[in-house]
């Protein structure tokens, strides 16, 4: 790959060091004369030539300072992190008060002799509450208002005692004294009394369910799905049906529509059970993988809180190409999840499947009435999909044999999902079934034949479906919700790679008796009577100082603190809100249970989060901002802690700006604090030491020279843990380093992509946004873009020519499966970012087009 001023180097002989030394002794006639040469001419790279090292720096020649006045403020722009980050988990939100089961006491005293006989007399529902406590069902026979809700509980790590109860995010009451916070702390307590008693007035009621999965391999649908769908003697009253690879075109990164969703839609209505009729209740869809819930009419308006969510784990934690999909829903006084997922492939990528699950696991959060719930949050919880396991250790030959001879039980020992369940990697206290059919992966289309490819895939089960539920409240053995009645494979169907599968379950729905709710709830509020009196909550923590030692980029710690309730009441206690930022912490931190309710000698652990991204490292790299902060803790009714929060943030060249990292000649942890402020603080009128940063030049280096064929560059994510190791050794070691960067081709590729996303300022400054989208109106579009490209700020203008001739090579190589289109898919939202003004009105999707578009066109004019 030439350098637009090849000439000027040897590139096999290049020393960034001593380029940078001799850089700073050049005459400003020289680097003019370079600088000239870099506007003027167009870069054509050749093929299969090393990429150029970073240009020698410029002595500028225009007031950079004015040319980078930003129209659309910093502070006007979105964090684009939920797009970007692959790490990224959403914050917790604010939820509303407390179920308040006094107000069911009137209504339900008009109903004493109503009791649950399993036949649905009334369609009135309560929504859920938190840790699926009571919720009157919607087959009561008396009609509540519904209460508000609070959040859902899910605990991280096992509280000191069983019975201590976190309430999320409620809002404070404030100094007032008319009782109404008093009010707000008894509609709590009653909920977690009654919660506790859950059992004591709710009675089961069985819920066929149908679950069904299928990797299609992209086809669109051409047989009957009767054999899969409907041949069972009891008809379900619920389906879940999954599909992988629905659609696989290369340009479909972007998560747009597809016409496969509704005939693969259309072709399931045809194939249901004949005798309810059902409807279609919600669907949802990432690129490939989709999930689909049919209800029978008996119960659809009985199904309330529905939400979906989806998860992509592919590239930056966001392309759609891997990841999963979910819906969640609440119906009596049950929750109920299912998470269709399709995890990485390939029988070496064990611990890339095990991340897509953690990543999944992690970031699947649904919202409902300003509740935030986890997957783990719910009674009943089912992942199926294409989890890409495969068999190993065995010859080809060995495993069709076995297969073929139905020795099923000894292939199970070299399964890669087993052996991970059985070492708790991955998927743990889910259960399987029974795996009594043949391996579902890998067939030729339209035959039973296996895979007689010049690949030769090895048979395995790729294809499952496993389920968990949750620990009953009052012990620590599962709640047995679940029975599954049978689970196989449908070998009849032939248009796939993969056979589809299914599963039939009986849920035990939990629904309120009102009578005996009636009885327990007296109960409840006589004992709260007795509780109540003037005593002053009282508590005490375990400490006030929280130290989280050294902080990197892009890495969680975590650290705790554990309250417990001292005094003779209920005790409630919340993180609040401080008015200087209006939050309870900085945007770094993250308070994992900011509010609970605790019993008399109750104990809870408090689990606090720092995680650095890119939004947030930009202002600790620059020293503007330092990792400490005061919390502070409220006792309802009672007195205020104060926690003091401190940590040592690491700089990192991930979160620096580009005209910063140009101007240092060493790792920037090789640079004291002092010295990067000072760089941060002249950055506009220093003189830069390299045209571009050597950690670009770096990650490109490598990519070009190792990567540049590689299967599915820039398509496939790499390992959290080495795109970890990379950025640390792009802070700590020099650039003439010979190590190799420790990371396979995929992280290598990630890495670059988040260390662009990281920038504060983008490689196109958001105030040249519609100057590059207008510049594509223009009949001469190469003149045009050039004209865009020459005004960028020097540092910036340096490092988008360098970055466009490592992408126009990469669509010379087939083997990588790199269009140009796809190319400028990948890469416009690193360098050309809708800026935040434009993503929240109509025309947003025409301008993230545009975006594609113009960095397109710049690969385009430049070849």
């Amino acid at each position: 790959m030439s350098n637009p001023s090849s000439n000027l180097f040897d590139l096999h002989e290049f020393d960034p060091l001593t380029s940078a030394s001799n850089a700073s002794q050049d005459s400003i006639e020289d680097l003019l004369q370079f600088d000239d040469k870099l506007q003027n001419e167009t870069p054509k790279p050749p093929p299969r030539r090393r990429p150029p090292p970073p240009p020698p720096p410029q002595q500028a020649v225009k007031d950079e300072a004015s040319s980078e006045d930003v129209v659309l403020t910093e502070s006007s722009v979105k964090d684009d992190s939920e797009l970007l980050d692959p790490q990224h988990r959403p914050r917790s939100t604010p939820v509303a008060a407390a179920r308040r089961h006094s107000s069911m006491l009137e209504q339900a005293s008009r109903h004493d002799g109503d009791t649950i006989d399993g036949k649905i007399v009334s369609k009135n529902v309560v929504d859920t509450s938190i840790m699926n406590m009571s919720r009157p069902s919607k087959s009561s026979s008396f009609t509540v208002s519904s209460p508000s809700r609070t959040q859902q509980n899910a605990t991280i790590g096992a509280p000191k005692s069983r019975s201590a109860f976190y309430t999320g995010n409620v809002p404070r009451a404030g100094n007032n004294e008319n009782g109404v916070e008093k009010r707000k702390n008894r509609d709590e307590y009653l909920h977690v009394f009654m919660d506790r008693r859950e059992d004591e007035y709710t009675v089961k009621e069985k819920l066929n369910v149908f679950v069904g999965s299928w990797n299609v391999n992209g086809k669109s649908p051409s047989e009957s799905l009767i054999e899969w769908l409907s041949k069972e003697k009891i008809h379900p009253d619920l389906y879940f049906i999954g599909f992988q690879e629905l659609d696989l075109s290369k340009e479909a990164f972007v998560f747009t529509e597809s016409s496969k969703e509704n005939e693969w839609i259309n072709k399931i209505q045809e194939a249901l059970h004949p005798k309810p009729k059902y409807r279609l209740m919600k669907s949802v869809r990432l690129i490939g993988m989709m999930l689909v819930l049919f209800v029978s009419e008996e119960y659809y308006h009985q199904i309330s809180s529905v939400s979906t969510r989806h998860v992509g784990t592919g590239l930056l934690g966001k392309m759609g190409n891997k990841g999963g999909v979910g819906i969640r829903l609440e119906m009596k006084n049950s929750s109920i999840c299912v998470v269709n997922s399709h995890l990485a492939a390939h029988t070496e990528n064990v611990k890339r499947r095990n991340q897509d699950y953690e990543d999944i696991k992690s970031r699947m959060k649904f919202t409902v009435d300003d509740s935030e719930h986890s997957l783990f949050d719910h009674d009943i919880l089912v992942w199926l999909g294409d989890l890409n396991y495969r068999i190993e250790g065995l010859q080809g030959s060995v495993v069709r044999n076995w297969a073929n001879d139905g020795k099923f039980e000894s292939l199970k020992h070299y399964d890669q999902l087993l052996n991970e369940m059985s070492k708790k990697a991955v998927f743990n206290e889910f259960v399987e079934g029974a795996i009594k059919f043949l391996p579902t992966y890998k067939y030729d289309p339209g035959t039973d034949d296996w895979d007689t490819s010049e690949k030769a895939r090895l048979p395995a089960w790729c294809d499952r479906i496993l389920w968990w539920e949750k620990t009953k409240k009052t012990s620590t053995k599962r709640a047995k919700y679940v029975r599954q009645t049978n689970y196989k494979s449908h070998r009849s169907l032939r248009l796939s790679d993969h056979k589809p599968i299914s599963s039939m379950f009986e849920f035990d729905v939990k629904a309120v008796d009102n009578k005996r709710y009636k009885k327990v709830l007296e109960e409840e509020m006589r004992r709260l009577d007795k509780m109540e009196n003037d005593t002053l909550p009282s508590a005490k923590i375990s400490n006030h100082m929280v130290d989280f030692g050294e902080v990197k980029f892009s890495r969680e710690v975590h650290r705790s603190i554990s309250i417990t309730n001292t005094g003779q009441n209920p005790c409630h206690f919340e993180f609040i809100t401080k008015p200087d930022i209006n939050a309870t912490c900085k945007p770094w931190l993250t308070i994992v249970h900011s509010s609970g309710l605790m019993m008399p000698n109750e104990s809870m652990d408090i689990q606090f989060e720092i995680y650095i991204n890119q939004t947030t490292a930009a202002n600790l790299n620059n020293g503007k901002e330092s990792l400490d902060d005061i919390l502070v803790l409220h006792l309802h009714n009672g007195k205020d802690f104060f926690v003091t929060i401190a940590g040592r943030y690491v700089p990192s060249c991930f979160g620096s700006p580009l005209s910063v990292l140009c101007r240092m000649n060493r790792p920037i942890q090789n640079y004291s604090l002092e010295e990067i402020k000072k760089l941060n603080e002249e950055q506009e009128s220093g003189q830069n030491l390299q045209a571009i940063p050597k950690e670009l030049w770096k990650l490109i280096d490598h990519l070009y020279v190792i990567s540049k064929e590689e299967e599915d560059l820039f398509q496939q994510p790499g390992l959290h843990e080495e795109v970890q190791n990379i950025r640390e050794f792009l802070d700590t070691q020099p650039v003439t380093s010979n190590l190799p960067l420790p990371g396979s081709t995929h992280s290598v590729a990630e890495a670059l992509l988040i260390f662009l996303a990281s920038l504060p300022t983008p490689v196109i400054p958001h105030n040249y946004f519609m100057p590059c989208i207008n510049s594509l109106q223009s009949d001469d579009l190469k003149a045009s873009i050039s004209e865009v490209i020459e005004t960028l700020p020097r540092t910036h203008h340096h490092v988008l020519e360098y970055i466009l001739v490592f992408l126009r090579e990469l669509p010379l190589y087939p083997s990588n499966g790199l269009s140009t289109k796809l190319i400028a898919e990948i890469f416009s939202v690193q360098l050309l970012p809708v800026p935040v003004a434009f993503t929240s009105t109509s025309n947003s999707r025409q301008f993230k087009r545009k975006s594609i578009e113009f960095i397109e066109q710049c690969i385009l004019l430049g070849g």
